[in-house]
């Protein structure tokens, strides 16, 4: 993502906020499916 490792961990432990543009680049970094995870977090 090019992002600093301070950054990532502030993410992780939630500290920091994604906003959507930067969570369908996480889900793309991580290999996984942005339709599916809104899909899913829809649901719950």
């Amino acid at each position: 993502m090019g992002k600093p490792r301070t950054w990532v961990h502030k993410c992780d432990t939630g500290q920091r906020r994604m906003d959507v543009p930067e969570f369908m680049v996480w889900c793309e970094a991580c290999g996984v499916d942005f339709v599916k995870v809104a899909k899913w977090l829809r649901k719950s």
